[in-house]
């Protein structure tokens, strides 16, 4: 399965960057497009936590995914299985926390195989031309909205 890795630094606590990349409802202010999300589940998130969230594809077409929460590991790991029933494969999303002198390492590995010959399609020409820099730029979202917080 392709594996494709983005981190940034950002100056905040382990504990508010988790908090922030955990609460399903502030991943629509770090899309690249519109995104909306609603629990199926009951209480806080945890290990198995549902999800289902519709966003927007880099065509505007609306697609719905399920999503299952897989790692709960406050304040270091959180990983997420999406479900499109477009592809014959989930997609994988893991975010790990490295403390380093002054801030936090973000580190985010998206892991997709959308089957032949999309995962051809997807590792030579979205990931590197559209994938990647939309990535960055949501994970400098993300640093740039927790650290308004401070």
């Amino acid at each position: 399965m392709p594996t494709f890795i983005y981190d940034v630094n950002i100056n905040s606590t382990p504990e508010k960057v988790f908090a922030h990349i955990t609460e399903f409802a502030n991943h629509d202010s770090w899309y690249e497009s519109p995104w909306r999300v609603e629990s199926l589940s009951v209480g806080e998130i945890k290990l198995g936590s549902q999800f289902r969230s519709t966003g927007d594809d880099f065509i505007g077409k609306q697609i719905p995914n399920e999503i299952i929460v897989t790692e709960f590991q406050p304040p270091i790991r959180f990983c997420f299985r999406c479900t499109d029933l477009r592809f014959p494969n989930p997609t994988m999303h893991e975010f790990t926390l490295r403390s380093q002198p002054g801030s936090i390492v973000l580190e985010r590995k998206f892991a997709s195989n959308p089957g032949f010959p999309f995962n051809i399609l997807f590792s030579l020409v979205i990931e590197p031309f559209f994938g990647r820099p939309a990535m960055l730029r949501s994970m400098n979202k993300i640093k740039t909205n927790i650290e308004a917080k401070l």
